[in-house]
């Protein structure tokens, strides 16, 4: 995550883990109605190798445990 930030050029990013957002989310008063890892391949990459990857990210994305490995934080939250 950091040498992605890096790459990226944003040096002063810091890591907020997903549970942690959410809870802060909790706390100003909305409800998390979802939540979920996307994001598993690096934008920089070449874009033959994009297209590649997409499928591979997919996959990713959506088994529970390698979700892990995805470097975004998608949450849906509404008030009340």
């Amino acid at each position: 995550w950091y040498y992605y930030m890096y790459k990226i050029g944003e040096h002063n990013a810091r890591l907020i883990r997903r549970g942690d957002l959410e809870s802060r989310l909790r706390r100003q008063g909305l409800y998390v109605r979802r939540s979920r890892y996307i994001g598993f391949v690096p934008e920089f990459l070449s874009t033959r190798a994009l297209r590649w990857f997409r499928g591979v990210e997919w996959v990713v994305e959506v088994l529970p445990g390698l979700d892990h490995l995805c470097s975004n934080y998608h949450i849906m939250a509404a008030k009340g």
